[in-house]
């Protein structure tokens, strides 16, 4: 049977959600904002700040990433609002939505903004929408500003919002009487994450190029411990997904410090050299030549951790995994630094040798289980969700030296073999738990939304995605053909450009 889904333009009437668009440091206080949503706070920023400084207000940042706020203290009310007046004076399309604890937004244009209703508020966000086609950017886009007042009590000042990522502010904005607010402007530095830097490794082919199509014939019927899905067509079919999801990364991780591109040897059309990004070829990363060309992904993973360069944590994406909306570090790693490994909930781990004709995906976790049991005593009968995935290099590093013969078999497999172990995806994320350096993170309700591209409810898997925004979501192909494969491609093209209009610094001009 073949479903033909909804339009682009349908789904996009029907449904509307905030996305965010090509950043650029605004020439003069009226020129239009950023719009990834760090950018467009940082130029909110960037324009209130000195006229704060200017009137002689005390200021303080908790850093640029989301949930961070500035902050100003409650007896300096009046030189806020000046402040905010005069940024409305060159920028009319600013509003303030003003907050209480426990009540709602109340949204005013900044240019009508009163003293009164910053005296009544404790806290508000500064910015402007930005639309663009049918969607638009809101208030993760907004500079959020928190009042802090003095407590004699505790001798400390708090911002009067009590759920604030940052409540006591006392050693950023307290002068040499603690408690009593500096008259300059100090700028406080966040702490860094524990994990950071962090990188963001993908691994891509190029399907249409011909010497690689025709490495894939003469080697694809290298089959015998194969499984003859590792050679399904779905697996190589190119959609643009790698562009999106890369724009996914621009938008919603600005956290990351860089991009390595794993590839054999091929580079996008549309990828210009940028100081963001590093095409990585096979060659580099592997130790043997001689198994070269490889067709296989779980060898490919099986050489990660030995990118020149690379962080010592880092998340891998497959290019069929997306954003889709603003991400922190502490999204995929704990304070202490251990990575958060995202287990299914109804994805299972068969128990027991799997069946002949099993897909590759069988054989890799249980060949990975086996090994965490025999080794550990511990069992996983869960698979892991299709998320970034937070890596140690330490522990794949590790891995290589510990289970050498393991590791070997698969890099040697040029295509998906039954003796392979999926290292970043499955063993090595159970390993890093077993060991102690990652922790289950629980699910939690609209953070994710698998999509399975040929299958018939797919439609509504679309709608899914752009009505809950989850955190993650990830376009999967796999041999199912309710829809038929020209079909999925066009959908899923209308859908990408839709949710990710706007192409990343790092993209040619089409």
């Amino acid at each position: 049977m073949t479903v033909r889904l909804a339009s682009g333009s349908q789904l996009v009437r029907k449904l509307r959600r905030g996305i965010r668009s090509k950043a650029a440091p605004p020439p003069d206080p009226s020129a239009p904002l950023p719009a990834t949503p760090r950018d467009r706070r940082e130029a909110i920023w960037a324009q209130l700040a000195p006229q704060l400084a200017a009137i002689g207000v005390s200021t303080a940042r908790a850093g640029p990433s989301i949930g961070a706020a500035a902050a100003v203290a409650a007896s300096q009310l009046s030189g806020l609002h000046q402040a905010l007046l005069r940024a409305a004076a060159t920028r009319p399309d600013l509003h303030a939505h003003l907050y209480r604890e426990n009540r709602g937004a109340r949204p005013v244009r900044l240019a009508s903004l009163s003293l009164t209703d910053l005296e009544k508020a404790d806290w508000l966000a500064v910015g402007s929408s930005w639309e663009l086609s049918e969607y638009r950017i809101g208030l993760d886009g907004y500079l959020t500003v928190l009042i802090v007042e003095h407590d004699p009590q505790r001798s400390r000042l708090l911002a009067r919002h009590g759920r604030a990522g940052r409540v006591d502010w006392t050693g950023l904005l307290a002068g040499p009487e603690r408690g009593e607010p500096v008259t300059a402007t100090a700028v406080g530095a966040a702490a860094p994450h524990a994990a950071a830097p962090i990188d963001v490794v993908y691994t891509w082919v190029d399907s249409t190029d011909p010497e690689w199509r025709e490495q894939h014939a003469r080697h694809s019927g290298e089959l015998e411990s194969h499984n003859v899905s590792a050679n399904n067509r779905e697996r190589y079919v190119d959609r643009d997904e790698l562009r999106h999801s890369l724009r996914s990364v621009w938008m919603f991780a600005p956290f990351v410090r860089h991009i390595y591109l794993v590839t054999a040897g091929q580079r996008p059309h549309w990828l210009r050299s940028h100081p963001k990004i590093t095409v990585v070829s096979h060659r580099e990363i592997f130790p043997e030549q001689s198994v070269l060309p490889t067709f296989n992904s779980h060898a490919i993973e099986a050489c990660l951790h030995r990118i020149p360069g690379l962080s010592e944590n880092f998340l891998y994406f497959n290019d069929d995994v997306f954003l889709g909306r603003e991400t922190t570090e502490a999204d995929f790693f704990t304070r202490a630094g251990l990575a958060k490994v995202r287990l299914s909930q109804s994805a299972f781990v068969y128990q027991g040798t799997p069946e002949q004709g099993a897909i590759p995906t069988d054989w890799a976790a249980y060949n990975s289980i086996s090994l965490v049991e025999r080794d550990f005593s511990m069992s996983f009968d869960r698979r892991l969700l299709h998320v970034p995935l937070p890596l140690h290099k330490s522990v794949l590093e590790e891995i290589d030296e510990r289970y050498p013969d393991e590791v070997g078999r698969t890099r040697a497999a040029r295509l998906r073999s039954t003796s392979d172990i999926a290292i970043p995806s499955m063993f090595g994320q159970y390993y890093a738990i077993a060991s102690r350096r990652a922790v289950e993170w629980p699910h939690r309700p609209h953070d994710y939304v698998y999509l399975n591209t040929g299958r018939a409810h797919a439609p509504r898997r679309y709608e899914k995605i752009m009505t809950r925004h989850p955190m993650f979501f990830c376009l999967n192909a796999t041999r199912y053909e309710d829809i038929d494969l020209g079909e999925q491609a066009t959908r899923i093209g209308e859908f990408l450009t839709t949710v990710f209009p706007v192409a990343a610094p790092w993209e040619n001009d089409d």
